[in-house]
């Protein structure tokens, strides 16, 4: 029996609905039927310093991230657009999101990207080769930021997303391979990093 019923959101772009429930100490998040549980299949968090992915309620990997410009990098700064972090809730990391590089651009974009301008401003040094857009869950305030996702590229830090530089590969491969998509939970333990 649910102790806590979140919310039911229906998405009149795509007409998905998502809702949230809590029961005997496990969240259940659904996307259009499809359960999305904390308690058994996988999950991640990220804590403004580590993006860490649990399964069957272990960490199975983790990995070095950062959000947040530098001198930013604070919970007070989480509304500040193109600079502050990733507000804090739980975030809908779905398989659709995902956008690799060199399967969404021609020459003509990857040139403009590295002139500063097109969908992938500043190119693979910006951006990496993989990006994954993320979706505020039910109940989560985004402090009206929008553009977010999880992306890689040279240097740590982004104006809001959550940024694993060379490790984004990885980590996309991981995603990948799962094949599911998956709840990612912020909360930050320190009140700057």
């Amino acid at each position: 029996m649910a102790k806590n019923v979140h919310g039911l959101e229906k998405d009149s772009q795509n007409q998905t609905q998502t809702f949230g429930l809590e029961n005997n100490n496990s969240t259940q998040w659904v996307l259009d039927d499809t359960p999305l549980t904390q308690n058994n299949n996988a999950y991640l968090d990220f804590n403004g310093r580590e993006l860490r992915w649990h399964q069957n309620n272990e960490v199975t990997n983790s990995w070095k991230a950062m959000s947040g410009k530098p001198d930013y990098q604070c919970k007070e700064y989480d509304s500040v657009k193109d600079k502050g972090p990733l507000p804090e809730g739980k975030w809908l990391v779905r398989q659709s999101q995902h956008q690799n590089y060199d399967q969404t651009q021609t020459v003509w974009d990857k040139l403009k990207n590295n002139l500063g301008k097109g969908r992938w401003p500043g190119g693979k040094d910006s951006w990496g080769n993989n990006r994954i857009w993320l979706e505020p869950a039910q109940g989560t305030d985004n402090k009206n930021r929008t553009g977010i996702s999880i992306y890689g590229g040279k240097e740590y830090g982004s104006g809001g997303c959550i940024d694993l530089t060379d490790k984004m590969d990885e980590f996309t491969n991981k995603f990948k391979k799962y094949g599911h998509d998956m709840i990612l939970n912020v909360k930050y333990d320190k009140d700057c990093w």
